[in-house]
């Protein structure tokens, strides 16, 4: 869907429908198991039952209420609960995990989900299983935590990119990141760098495990078979990479994210699918495997159905889409198989162009946005974007904006 909302702490406008609202309406239970990342967090968005991390606040988290048991067998204490950083440095480097694995969110995240399963018998199922993890700070209980040598970890390639000042969204994220939360070189210190990137791979690791836990939980209740599983992420990590870290950037690293499906009984395993596909997917594979009347009036950007393309059909449009409003006023990407191709907005109202040919350039190190031999290459895309904007339905100040100077800049 697009609601409007482009960033964290935006709430979804009242009467956006959300995809549990569908499934609750045809008659499913519909259950989220830890992470939402809604806000207010404990709004349900059309969840029956909600057992929410999302907050340090009991009174929003439902881990930090059930964990208080913990604190009073002696398990553990009160320092021991995740809680806020306490200042950016600390929250940048490599830090020691605050519980043992089994007290974890994401432990106790798979833990919910399972007793679900297990009270809901014989009912359809629509289930999130959401991880915080892994996010700055780094961190991962043992033995994850040293599941990878860092010394063993090849540094990032940075490249010899040397933007110049029209490039503002990157200037700008390189400044608040240097500036703003501690000094760039100290967390691109290569003992730092590789510690974190270590942690990183354990805390996924970690996750894995407890994914492994619900999965072997399907099985043993002859569930595995009929269940579809999709496992996926909001965003990526930079890790260093183009000397930048945390995300809110259009790189690979940033955008290209997983996108895993288990379905025994309708995907054949192994099965993998080269061309790029976007999170606005799930919503339209889920509508049609319960057939919901509303699925063909939902308006959307895009509209694919994941089963589909692993099924091996041509999707309806080869192309996907990521905004981005971090360090700008507003942006737009189009990425297809071999170009991404980005239009710009800039805090005083400039506007430039990005375009990486991902075949030749895997690694985005060079910019062609304003090589000459791609300006036709370029007028097609941009005109593609216009199309997007205006299909969408959602109109506010930002893509009015947006489609006035796409427009402009013809």
């Amino acid at each position: 869907m697009k609601p409007g909302a482009f960033a964290n702490k935006y709430p979804i406008p009242f009467g956006t429908p959300c995809l549990p609202e569908f499934f609750t309406d045809a008659r499913w239970y519909t259950v989220s198991c830890g992470r939402l990342h809604f806000d207010p967090p404990n709004n349900p968005h059309g969840f029956q039952r909600l057992y929410l991390t999302d907050s340090y606040d009991p009174f929003y988290s439902d881990y930090h209420r059930d964990i208080a048991h913990c604190m009073k067998t002696g398990v553990i204490t009160e320092q021991d609960i995740e809680t806020p950083r306490a200042s950016e440095k600390e929250y940048l480097f490599p830090g020691v995990s605050p519980v043992p694995a089994e007290y974890t969110t994401t432990s106790w995240s798979v833990d919910r989900a399972i007793d679900e399963l297990t009270r809901s018998a014989g009912r359809n199922v629509f289930m999130n299983v959401g991880f915080i993890r892994p996010h700055p700070q780094f961190y991962a209980p043992p033995p994850w935590d040293t599941m990878y040598d860092p010394a063993s970890i090849p540094l990032p390639v940075v490249g010899d990119e040397d933007f110049d000042e029209s490039m503002e969204m990157i200037h700008r994220t390189r400044t608040h990141q240097a500036r703003g939360r501690l000094p760039l070189c100290e967390y691109l210190e290569q003992d730092n760098l590789r510690r974190n990137m270590s942690l990183f791979y354990g805390d996924i690791s970690h996750i894995d495990h407890n994914l492994g836990r619900l999965v072997a939980y399907l099985i043993q209740n002859d569930m595995f078979d009929d269940t579809l599983l999709i496992c996926t992420a909001d965003h990526g990590e930079m890790l260093g990479n183009h000397r930048l870290y945390l995300k809110n950037t259009f790189y690979e690293e940033c955008s290209r994210i997983p996108m895993i499906l288990s379905w025994p009984a309708g995907i054949k395993p192994g099965t993998r699918v080269d061309l790029p596909v976007s999170l606005q997917d799930i919503f339209h594979t889920c509508l049609d495997i319960i057939d919901h009347p509303a699925k063909g009036a939902c308006q959307t950007y895009r509209h694919a159905n994941l089963l589909d393309l692993v099924n091996g059909q041509a999707p309806v449009e080869n192309r996907v889409y990521m905004e981005l409003g971090n360090a700008c006023r507003w942006s737009l990407f189009s990425v297809d198989e071999q170009w991404k191709y980005g239009f710009i907005i800039g805090l005083s109202g400039q506007t430039y162009e990005i375009l990486y040919n991902l075949q030749k350039d895997p690694g985005e190190f060079h910019n062609l946005g304003k090589d000459a031999a791609t300006a036709p290459l370029r007028r097609e895309l941009k005109q593609n974007l216009q199309h997007y904007l205006q299909r969408g339905g959602v109109r506010n100040n930002r893509t009015t904006e947006l489609l006035t100077a796409l427009s402009q800049n013809g």
